[in-house]
């Protein structure tokens, strides 16, 4: 895949602030792009109180100087999205397959956060970490204050592209999870821990962790309702099920409240 050129981002850039006061970037890893401060150095010129998201592993912040230079950007409303894929180097680099990059990102968080820049930390639910949702949320408490981050995000993961080629050894079933994944907020809350839940259709949730999915966060044509959610009275506030996930494991889990 290559790396579309600056000036066609510089257009799309123009193109979504003429329509809206909000931008991500994303898509592969983003501290990559040699000309990334050129990208958000022309969206900062277009707009200064623009709104930027930006989607990182955060390896990069590890350095001091790399924070100090996105700050110096001028971005008055920048947030840093980061996701961590276990509690210790052993499981989180068996994920990434990169040593030492559990290491790596979480310094680099540390620094974003002891530099007050506002971190959205997610956790994205795969088949080899669900069952340490425990155990990753006490290893965040135990890191990190609750105003360092401000909210932790549960991302059942969308089964698309490598992860759907890979299916056989990422996927998991969802209602598999939720015991692990209602300890896990559980832990977090207690420690005041703003939580929110992505993609988990309210059926297969407790009734008392339902208002922390916002519904569908997704595009249309990646999700399924199914003929029986219509029947349902959560069906204006849920997600919908991944595309993916119901080629893959069918849809025997979910049943209409």
């Amino acid at each position: 895949q290559i790396d579309p050129p600056l000036d066609q981002i510089k257009l799309q850039i123009k193109k979504i602030l003429s329509k809206f006061n909000h931008i991500e970037f994303n898509g592969g890893e983003t501290t990559l792009r040699k000309d990334l401060f050129s990208i958000l150095k022309y969206t900062v010129v277009l707009n200064p109180h623009v709104e930027v998201s930006l989607l990182t592993n955060s390896r990069l912040f590890s350095n001091l100087d790399y924070v100090e230079k996105i700050k110096m950007m001028g971005l008055k409303r920048l947030k840093v999205i980061t996701s961590i894929y276990g509690h210790n180097p052993r499981l989180h680099n068996s994920i990434t397959r990169t040593p030492k990059s559990f290491e790596q990102q979480i310094k680099g968080i540390k620094n974003l956060v002891n530099n007050g820049v506002v971190v959205e930390l997610r956790i994205i639910l795969n088949s080899k970490n669900y069952r340490f949702l425990d155990k990753i949320a006490n290893f965040i408490v135990d890191s990190f204050h609750a105003s360092n981050f401000i909210r932790v995000v549960f991302v059942n993961m969308k089964l698309a592209g490598n992860a759907y080629k890979y299916r056989k050894q990422v996927a998991y079933k969802v209602l598999d999870s939720i015991p692990f994944l209602c300890s896990a907020i559980n832990t977090l809350k207690s420690r005041k821990f703003e939580v929110v839940l992505f993609h988990f259709p309210h059926c297969i949730l407790p009734f008392n962790f339902m208002n922390l999915s916002p519904g569908i966060t997704a595009e249309l044509s990646e999700i399924t309702f199914l003929s029986d959610c219509e029947k349902c009275t959560k069906r204006k506030e849920c997600s919908g099920i991944w595309n993916g996930y119901l080629k893959t494991f069918g849809s025997q889990e979910f049943e209409f409240i």
